[in-house]
């Protein structure tokens, strides 16, 4: 439904104190602001902060206007991105690939080069899991909703769309927030979430909405494709 436009920032220091990324923010609170809020940022806004890595080619932490983030697909294609046109990690070849650590891990993402330019990216994520599964809560004004959590760099509660009557279009959207947020806090209050290894990562991060796709299927589309919405 939106477009993410990341914003980059290449933080000056040689290394990374720590190989969790969530530690590496400090110092930095005093600058996420200005950063992130407007009139330089905007509601919906996130960046990537860069620094050299003693273990993997770059070491990122992740923002967004409320705080810190996990892990961000368009902010890895992003960094993939300045990182072999501006030449910030020298490769060569036609397909060439960066680890990056992350809070929620290390990411593995290779890119395929169109001479100097990027042309495509993809990469591969950290560890998922289905945490909780075929969960119910009751939520004030909505009633029983069924939910699970999984997990992929970040807990969310993942909800079918349909039986809550939102249709997964743009004129919804309004509605998918409050639905998402109230649907989040009922959670928060009532299920408990603890990483299985770090627990900087126990916590929900959202709710995603899934159900079929509709009004932007294209035609080549077989009917069987999904939607999701993520609040």
């Amino acid at each position: 439904m939106r477009r993410q436009q990341p914003r980059l920032v290449r933080r000056d220091q040689k290394r990374s104190r720590n190989s969790n990324q969530l530690q590496n923010t400090s110092g930095f609170d005093h600058r996420s602001g200005a950063t992130m809020w407007e009139p330089r940022g905007h509601a919906d806004m996130d960046a990537a902060v860069i620094t050299a890595s003693r273990d993997a080619d770059l070491d990122v932490f992740l923002l967004h206007n409320d705080g810190y983030s996990t892990v961000c697909g368009h902010a890895i294609i992003a960094t993939m991105t300045l990182a072999f046109e501006t030449g910030l990690v020298a490769r060569t070849g036609d397909r060439r690939e960066l680890t990056i650590n992350v809070p929620a891990g290390r990411i593995h993402a290779p890119a395929h080069m169109d001479g100097d330019r990027v042309n495509c990216v993809s990469f591969r994520n950290v560890p998922s899991f289905v945490y909780r599964h075929d969960q119910h809560i009751h939520v004030p004004s909505i009633g029983s909703v069924r939910f699970d959590i999984a997990y992929g760099g970040a807990f969310y509660a993942l909800v079918e769309a349909p039986p809550l009557e939102p249709t997964l279009v743009l004129s919804e959207l309004n509605r998918l927030i409050d639905l998402g947020r109230r649907l989040e806090h009922a959670v928060m209050a009532t299920t408990p979430i603890a990483h299985p290894f770090e627990s900087d990562l126990s916590f929900s991060y959202g709710t995603i909405f899934t159900g079929p796709a509709l009004s932007w299927r294209r035609p080549q589309e077989q009917p069987g494709t999904r939607s999701s919405v993520t609040i």
